[in-house]
């Protein structure tokens, strides 16, 4: 068995294809006894061995070994397929299905729905798997299909199928995977089952081996031969005794009448000018010659056929000739190869002459051998003045010659290699140089390449960099945010602004995602937007509102167009979304706040209008066909002037011109408007002017009927200046009353004699002028409210002097807030205790003969309202107050001030003086 093989093998190596070597290789097969390898006694596994044995190509052995190992097997319900390898173990074709009629059903339809795919890529672990020589237990249907099947209907595939075992054996020659077979079955296998499968595998293992190489063998030979009958030359094959095994079409067609005869005899080798001795020399192996002008065949002399060519002897692995190679070169292909070369000739002399690169040729010692023309867009100095000179002298860095000069030496060649040379006027010269050494070690050594000026490029290259800078600084600091993605819908690029809108913990987590099966962006509409973007590049734009997967909720005005290659495919989506979260918001509250002064617009008792400079409205509200009885279209674009009095009219203007000339804002007047029956009205009007940016365009105003008003504001008018003269009246004949009352009393005071008693009545009577004080004050006071308290303090004083102190033993000191005002309520409590506090004071600080000094104050201090009568009289001796209740002067003054004025009395007496204080 092994000689049969390595005797197939051997064919399969010397061979170059043709029908013998099939019928070669198919008879070494039939003398192979496979019936004896069974050592099992089993009728279906001698029928595969006898089947197989009569299959002409891949495809047929393995779908009849596919059907067999179905049957051998006996498992329903179960599928089996066979993959031919191909592309350096990269990719695995279907070439063989068998199994149950349902479950070869569904595979057809899932195929036909592209669910399945007739081919598959293959991956690291399936090619690892594939080179083991051993069935193998799949964990997943996953594994089974090499993911060809897509995740999400991998569950959907596995229910309907009902397979859940996976089991799989490869066809290798240990470095290439030539087949693989898969079994899926709905049952484990028992362990019987598991190693009747695995011991067929093993079986006919060398059998797939050998006629799956032996096919790609006959498939190479056809292609060759196909290949060298379409050749110009003529091409044959002698075997070893020089006899014609094949020759090709142009063979043929010139040396058909020597196909009976063979290689080595002399008129065939006359023909091409070779003598008797050549034959000898082809036996031992030496190759002959052939010289094409001495080929004269028919009177036709083939020289303008055919070049010249040869005979060649081919060994096999013993080293014993096998085969001879006959072959004679095509004229026309040498014509045609000269002629290309000419042409090339040319068209290098052309480059040479007008490339724009520089080719150049150097010593090593940097004397210039040759320069193309080219030199003098770069230098300005012709190629004549260079050629014999140094190019050091043109370097920028002598520097850059050393390390460039050490490059070449070290690799013998630079790539790309950047050298600066002086340009016109001094200016630097960016060069790229592409350059080797050639003829090294000899006279002739020398540098040979070509240079070509960058210095457009690196400035456009700088400028590229800014730009790149400038916009990536742009795309991080942009307030929009902006994601770009391939076409599949994988993110690219993200900036700062769309990872905070997504509330993305990291930009590798966000570039994980695929936009187009995201749910979020399904279910916002914005994975189907991009998609059709993609499909129509039309650009889009919209607003949405997006939750992220990280929680975050907002609404986004989203724009998407392509980004397009250099050529003009799509290249990329981008998508830019900027927040108007806010903006939404605060669109919301400008509707409530809309629908709210549409309300009080449509609702108002007030007429809002605007009106041009001219006093034409523009618009009004509802309420002006209320109040003036036209209709609403009537109003429109008629003059207020229509509607007011003349003199309103005229006010009306005189406000729109001073709000022009920006002596006021805003103006507050009144106008005299009439209705359509000719009701007069009086309005409020309040007014200023709307502008667009800096300009005025018109007035706005609201008008506000104020007649009742005015006729209650006359009423209470009236009724206040009688309330007011009445109430004048009243203090004017209290005043007068209280008067009468001290002229009646100073009459009685005449009749007494007693000074205990004229005290008294001067005592009452103080009291009384300080009383007739506060009403003469009200009296003339303005707003007959409000007492002036400086005013009725400095009368009471007047008073007390005139009644004490006739004498004028007695100075005062007054200190009162002009700004205190109270009422009367306030006034005569404070005018009485004020009274008392002088008139004891005067009575007895002025006994001893001396000066006496009165100081009296009157303030606010702390909220508070304070009363201060200092003297620097004797003071009140202490059994007085002792027995405060015998005192009424004191006892009345403690009553006014914590009874009447709800207050507090205070008071200190010594020999320095006496200090009354009174807050309330």
């Amino acid at each position: 068995m092994k000689s049969k093989i390595e005797e197939i093998y051997q064919l399969l190596q010397n061979s170059n294809s043709d029908k013998e070597l099939s019928a070669a290789v198919i008879s070494k097969l039939d003398e192979i006894d496979f019936s004896s390898m069974i050592v099992w006694e089993d009728k279906e596994i001698t029928e595969l061995w006898d089947g197989m044995s009569r299959m002409k190509n891949v495809f047929e052995l393995s779908q009849y070994f596919a059907e067999k190992l179905y049957s051998i097997m006996k498992i329903e319900e179960s599928l089996f397929f066979i993959s031919e390898c191909f592309n350096n173990n990269n990719e695995l074709i279907h070439i063989a299905m068998s199994g149950s009629e349902r479950l070869k059903g569904m595979v057809l339809e899932m195929k036909e729905q592209g669910i399945i795919p007739n081919s598959v890529k293959n991956n690291e672990y399936g090619r690892e798997l594939m080179l083991q020589d051993r069935l193998v237990k799949l964990p997943s249907i996953k594994e089974a299909t090499l993911d060809a099947i897509p995740d999400e209907v991998l569950g959907e595939v596995e229910k309907a199928t009902g397979l859940k075992h996976y089991y799989a054996f490869s066809i290798n020659n240990d470095v290439q995977i030539l087949a693989t077979f898969i079994f899926l079955s709905p049952v484990e296998l028992s362990r019987k089952e598991f190693m009747l499968m695995e011991r067929v595998f093993n079986m006919v293992h060398q059998f797939f081996v050998i006629f799956i190489q032996w096919q790609q063998s006959e498939n190479l030979n056809h292609q060759l031969s196909d290949v060298l009958d379409m050749a110009e030359y003529a091409f044959a094959v002698y075997n070893a005794d020089g006899f014609l095994i094949k020759g090709n079409t142009m063979f043929l067609k010139y040396f058909s009448g020597f196909k009976s005869k063979g290689l080595f005899e002399s008129d065939f080798l006359r023909l091409f000018g070779v003598g008797d001795s050549a034959v000898d020399d082809l036996k031992t192996g030496l190759e002959v010659s052939i010289n094409s002008t001495k080929v004269v065949l028919d009177g036709m002399d083939l020289n303008q056929y055919f070049s010249g060519g040869g005979i060649s002897a081919v060994y096999s692995g013993d080293k014993n000739i096998s085969y001879y190679v006959f072959f004679l070169q095509s004229q026309k292909e040498v014509n045609r190869i000269l002629e290309a070369m000419q042409l090339k000739e040319l068209k290098y002399q052309r480059i040479f002459q007008h490339i724009q690169d520089v080719y150049f040729e150097v010593k090593k010692d940097g004397t210039i051998l040759e320069l193309s023309p080219s030199i003098y867009s770069y230098i300005k100095i012709s190629r004549e003045e260079l050629i014999g000179n140094n190019i050091l002298k043109l370097y920028h860095n002598p520097a850059q010659r050393e390390a460039y000069l050490a490059t070449l030496q070290s690799n013998g060649r630079v790539d790309n290699y950047e050298v600066d040379f002086i340009g016109p006027g001094g200016s630097i010269i960016h060069s790229l140089v592409v350059a080797s050494l050639v003829d090294v070690g000899l006279e002739s050594e020398r540098i040979v390449g070509s240079m070509i000026n960058i210095s457009d490029q690196k400035e456009q290259n700088r400028i590229i960099r800014e730009s790149e800078i400038k916009f990536r600084s742009l795309f991080d600091k942009s307030p929009i945010g902006i994601m770009i993605c391939d076409t599949n819908g994988q993110i690219a690029e993200i900036n700062n602004s769309m990872l905070k809108s997504l509330g993305s913990p990291s930009i590798e987590k966000t570039k994980s995602l695929n936009v187009f099966v995201l749910e979020n962006m399904i279910q916002s509409g914005i994975s189907k937007a991009m998609q059709e973007v993609l499909l129509t590049g039309v650009p889009k734009v919209f607003e949405s509102k997006y939750s992220s997967i990280w929680n975050t909720v907002g609404y986004y005005r989203i724009f998407i167009n392509t980004i397009p290659d250099m050529y003009g495919r799509v290249q990329y989506l981008m998508l830019l979304a900027e927040d108007i979260t806010e903006l939404k918001q605060k669109e919301k509250q400008l509707r409530q706040t809309e629908e709210r002064f549409l309300d009080i617009y449509n609702n108002t008792n007030d007429l809002i209008y605007t009106m041009d400079f001219e006093g034409n409205f523009t618009s009004v509200n509802p309420v002006a066909e209320k109040w003036l009885g036209y209709q609403f279209s009537d109003l429109t674009n008629r003059n207020m002037g229509q509607f007011v009095s003349h003199d309103s009219s005229m006010r009306a203007a005189e406000n729109i011109k001073a709000k022009l000339s920006g002596a006021k804002q805003q103006s507050k007047y009144e106008v005299t408007a009439y209705s359509r029956n000719g009701e007069k009205m009086i309005l409020e009007i309040n007014s200023f002017l709307r502008y667009k940016g800096e300009t005025p365009i018109e007035v706005f105003g609201i008008a506000r009927d104020i007649t009742e008003r005015k006729k209650h504001e006359e009423f209470i008018q009236s009724a206040l200046r009688e309330r007011e003269s009445l109430i004048m009246e009243v203090h004017h004949r209290v005043k007068n009353n209280l008067q009468l009352i001290l002229s009646m009393m100073k009459m009685y005071q005449q009749n007494f004699n007693n000074e205990q008693v004229l005290q008294a009545f001067r005592d009452i009577m103080q009291k009384i002028l300080a009383i007739s004080a506060v009403h003469e004050d009200f009296y003339f006071s303005n707003d007959m409210k409000d007492v002036n308290f400086n005013r009725y303090i400095r009368t009471i004083v007047n008073n007390a002097i005139d009644q004490y102190d006739t004498r004028h033993h007695s100075e005062y000191n007054i200190e009162v807030d002009n700004n205190i005002k109270a009422s009367i309520d306030i006034a005569v409590p404070i005018g009485l205790i004020l009274a008392e506090l002088l008139s004891n004071g005067i009575r007895y600080g002025t006994v001893s003969g001396r000066k006496l000094i009165m100081n009296i104050s009157f303030g606010k201090i702390d909220d508070k309202f304070v009363l201060q009568v200092e003297d620097n009289g004797p003071g009140i001796m202490p059994e007085i107050l002792d027995i405060q209740h015998h005192s009424l002067g004191v006892e009345m003054v403690k009553m006014l001030a914590e009874s009447q004025l709800g207050g507090q009395f205070e008071i200190e007496t010594g020999n320095g003086g006496t200090k009354v204080i009174v807050r309330f």
